[in-house]
């Protein structure tokens, strides 16, 4: 999952959401914002984001492919 959020997120408020979606921090912010998160439990990534999206810090937040490497969503 690549998501946006808010620049007046706090660390406390993103690692709760994070914690909420079953989501981790993969790499991020770039220099635009963005995240790369992944699954932390068995959770569908669908369900994730359906979480992500309901809390109005979240800009943006869209899956993206499989992984080649480690064949983990992201």
């Amino acid at each position: 999952i690549r998501a946006v959020f808010t620049p007046t997120i706090t660390l406390v408020e993103l690692q709760t959401l994070l914690d909420e979606a079953q989501l981790r921090i993969v790499s991020g912010p770039t220099e635009a914002g963005v995240y790369s998160l992944a699954s932390s439990s068995a959770l569908s990534v669908s369900a994730s984001l359906a979480l992500l999206r309901r809390h109005s810090t979240v800009r943006f937040a869209e899956e993206t492919l499989q992984d080649p490497e480690t064949g983990e969503r992201r």
